[in-house]
């Protein structure tokens, strides 16, 4: 039998060249690549398959990390919780409504989690250097639970600390109160995971389920 008579076609079989069998591998690496992609694709379905109570943020980027002192008077980074969600938030100790609510609201996020509630940070950094020192901020957060990390600074430390965050703040002038002043500030809360990344933000208002039912989600998924 000769070699045209062994093909269906009346040709002889045609031996693959260089450029077919690669054509072949670029189809199987396409393959790959595109089941990975459909993985992720589903992936990040399933991820997202929760409506979060909070605004993401996107792109997810490192979260801008800076060094305050503590109330211990021992300086603390942010980057030293990296490994735990952290619900970072700004404020003051003379705050009349909004800090405390906020705060009150964290430590309530914190028995809702119950004993995940060791996996989450929560920060307190003020906006008022002049008049909260390390002590006076150490008291004032042990006011609403226990393990809340509470930071001060320099003045330009504290500058430095909100405005990657977008943080804004402003004295006002109270002549005739025995406050003699307050702070105008920005009354977010910035939720940073564990790989110390920036990812969320939530508004003032929000309530305690609602951003322990997105830590809960976000903690199972880990």
């Amino acid at each position: 039998m000769n070699a045209e008579s062994s093909s269906p076609l009346g040709m002889a079989p045609v031996a693959p060249t260089r450029t077919g069998r690669r054509w072949v591998w670029w189809i199987i690496v396409a393959l790959v690549v595109g089941g990975a992609a459909a993985g992720l694709f589903l992936a990040y379905q399933y991820y997202y398959n929760h409506t979060f109570n909070g605004g993401t943020v996107s792109p997810v980027e490192q979260a801008p990390n800076f060094t305050l002192t503590d109330q211990t008077g021992q300086p603390f980074s942010l980057s030293d919780t990296q490994g735990k969600w952290i619900l970072l938030n700004y404020g003051y100790t003379s705050c009349p409504d909004v800090c405390p609510a906020t705060l009150a609201v964290l430590g309530r996020v914190q028995d809702l989690l119950g004993e995940d509630a060791d996996r989450v940070q929560m920060i307190f950094v003020t906006v008022d250097p002049e008049r909260d020192t390390p002590e006076k901020m150490g008291e004032y957060v042990n006011h609403f639970g226990e393990g809340t990390i509470a930071l001060t600074g320099t003045a330009e430390e504290i500058a430095a600390a909100a405005a990657p965050y977008g943080v804004r703040y402003a004295r006002v002038e109270m002549p005739e109160s025995a406050l003699v002043y307050a702070m105008n500030h920005t009354a977010f809360v910035y939720l940073i995971n564990p790989e110390f990344e920036w990812v969320m933000v939530y508004p003032f208002g929000i309530t305690a389920p609602e951003m322990a039912d997105d830590l809960q989600f976000l903690i199972n998924q880990e």
